[in-house]
């Protein structure tokens, strides 16, 4: 009876020990194909934004694509981003994006680095000259390429100045 109960025992632990060990299947880590995938979404980010071409800017972003712009309430879905693209009335004559790290394993992934861009607005003469730094998450599609789900940019600009004539 002793050998039979030691033996359960025994049977107990070792299953108990194979059923936690880790998952044979890792997630993979990024390979040098995904970063090179993922920095040409900077690259073409870069070119259809100076082309003012919100759609082609867009098709780099997922259907649900959350972007977080400085100073305004986050816009859900490339739909109300273009919206948003569309009623802003800028335009962008300068646009660089420059990647300082990249790193993320399985689908996922997440950049982050700095932006300098030259934005006016129709109506406006007056050129701006913005630097700041983003982050982005991008998750692979099942067709195996990177699209960006979360994209935040924060300008390095300070808050303009209160006007002492204001009445407060």
């Amino acid at each position: 009876m002793f050998k039979r109960n030691a033996f359960l025992v025994l049977a107990a632990i070792v299953v108990m020990g194979v059923a936690c060990q880790p998952s044979a299947q890792r997630i993979s880590p990024l390979t040098e194909q995904d970063v090179a995938a993922i920095k040409s979404l900077g690259t073409a980010m870069d070119q259809t934004t100076v082309a003012g071409d919100w759609d082609a800017l867009l098709a780099l972003m997922t259907e649900d694509v959350i972007w977080m712009i400085s100073n305004s309430p986050a816009i859900y879905g490339r739909t109300a981003c273009k919206l948003w693209l569309e009623s802003t009335g800028i335009i962008i004559t300068g646009h660089k994006l420059e990647f300082h790290e990249i790193d993320g394993c399985g689908d996922i992934a997440y950049a982050r680095g700095a932006y300098a861009e030259t934005v006016t607005a129709e109506g406006f003469t007056e050129t701006v000259e913005d630097t700041g730094k983003f982050l982005l998450i991008a998750r692979r599609q099942t067709d195996g390429s990177w699209r960006i789900a979360i994209l935040a940019p924060t300008t390095d600009l300070p808050l303009p100045e209160p006007d002492p004539e204001a009445e407060t």
